[in-house]
């Protein structure tokens, strides 16, 4: 909801299930492999996770838009591989351990003026928890190299419960 959606100056880049939802985007990505996307989606019932990456490919596939997948694949003719060593040339450890982490990471290659993440939380008590650290660290990347961050104040990204040794433990 926080997303820039109405500024036409911020691309949106969106990815997973987003695309039953995100008012406007600029670039698709998908970086999983196409047999494991949606699996969980419905977790547990297969038919219905089968119905959802079809779903998902063939809305994939009729995008006039950039779609970014990992592989070229027969099944999204229209898409784009994603730059994997370009991307990772960006740092120095292999720390990608998300798909916004390469996402960030494609920003830093890009040379992009900022970067903005919305809707992208990651709070640790979270399936996600394991995967923000490396999401942070790109962050940091791109700050260092002059890229301004842009953060909202709802996401759990870039927070710490307090500063260390100068705020009292609760």
């Amino acid at each position: 909801e926080q997303a820039p959606f109405n500024d036409p100056s911020w691309d949106i880049w969106g990815l997973g299930s987003g695309f039953t939802r995100l008012p406007r985007w600029d670039v698709w990505f998908e970086l999983h492999r196409l047999e494991d996307v949606c699996k969980t989606w419905a977790p547990g019932n297969e038919a219905q996770e089968a119905a959802s990456r079809a779903a998902y490919i063939e809305w994939m596939s009729q995008q006039t838009k950039p779609v970014v997948l990992r592989e070229a694949r027969d099944e999204v003719p229209n898409a784009q591989v994603f730059p994997l060593q370009a991307v990772m040339a960006q740092t120095t450890y292999p720390y990608w351990t998300n798909t916004v982490s390469w996402l960030i990471g494609l920003a830093i290659a890009e040379g992009v003026e900022a970067i903005g993440i919305w809707g992208v939380d990651m709070e640790l008590d979270s399936e996600y928890g394991t995967q923000r650290p490396s999401c942070e660290y790109l962050l940091g990347i791109a700050e260092g190299r002059g890229i301004q961050v842009v953060i909202p104040d709802t996401s759990a990204l870039l927070k710490s419960r307090k500063l260390y040794g100068f705020m009292e433990d609760d």
